[in-house]
């Protein structure tokens, strides 16, 4: 009989537990709060422009998964970015997506609960997820600490490593121009307080011509001291900074995250 398992989180560690028990014959249902999977592999649109406003790249270690992205890259869902590693292609919600393909997606559930029926789990969401009668012989629970505890909990599992678990802030700013020259490149990462990574979001393969994009992702300590300022507010700081560091002056259009 074929056995049945729910996977919480459709992010690339939920999507790579799936993989495995569907290749080894299971029936497997992916679970996730947001409308598509691949969590921070994620790309953000607004007024027609894109960016890769979590996960910048990836990089390939061990035979197995360089096989897998070796795949991606003849499927086109993914290409080499400079030097500096692998994107998705045409956004780094393709990489989701494709490790996705023949998988079950339950998408916009947010798990609330899980509950022992005998030798069988049921599964409650906040949306009002009804698990089918046979319900599931195993659940993954793939989701950050602080989201896996209420879950874990509600199923009297007490997990310690939940609670110490700590997670770095990161604000986040899309900025678009119009089609410039881009003196910074590929990548920044300068030497700042404020600012750990500039990403010429632009500059990626398979992106859409005709608009010179970033992604700025602040420093931890940055992002923690300024965590209860607006978003406004944020941009317009992270905007001064990237102009400073990038000698632009130009104004830009900012998308503050």
């Amino acid at each position: 009989m074929t056995r049945r398992w729910a996977v919480i989180g459709g992010g690339m560690a939920g999507l790579a537990a799936a993989r495995r028990l569907a290749g080894a014959g299971c029936d497997v249902s992916i679970f996730d709060k947001s409308r598509g999977v691949g969590g921070r592999m994620a790309t953000r649109r607004a007024e027609g422009l894109q960016f890769d406003h979590g996960a910048q790249f990836f990089t390939a270690r061990g035979d197995g998964f360089v096989r897998e992205v070796e795949a991606l890259v003849g499927d086109g869902g993914a290409a080499a970015w400079g030097e500096v590693g692998y994107v998705g292609t045409p956004g780094m919600s393709a990489v989701g997506r494709a490790f996705a393909r023949g998988l079950s997606i339950i998408p916009s559930q947010t798990v609330t609960r899980l509950d022992r029926d005998g030798a069988r789990w049921r599964i409650a969401s906040a949306e009002g997820y009804e698990t089918p009668p046979e319900g599931f012989d195993g659940v993954i629970v793939a989701t950050p600490a602080p989201q896996a505890a209420p879950i874990l909990a509600s199923a009297g599992i007490d997990w310690s490593g939940t609670a110490r678990a700590r997670y770095a802030p990161c604000w986040a700013l899309m900025i678009a121009f119009g089609a410039i020259d881009d003196p910074i490149g590929v990548s920044l990462r300068p030497t700042d307080e404020a600012i750990a990574w500039i990403a010429a979001d632009s500059s990626k393969p398979g992106r859409a011509a005709g608009s010179t994009t970033y992604v700025i992702h602040a420093t931890p300590a940055w992002s923690r001291q300024h965590l209860e300022r607006t978003p406004q507010e944020v941009a317009a700081m992270l905007l001064a900074r990237f102009q400073l560091l990038s000698r632009r002056s130009l104004i830009g259009v900012p998308h503050p995250l």
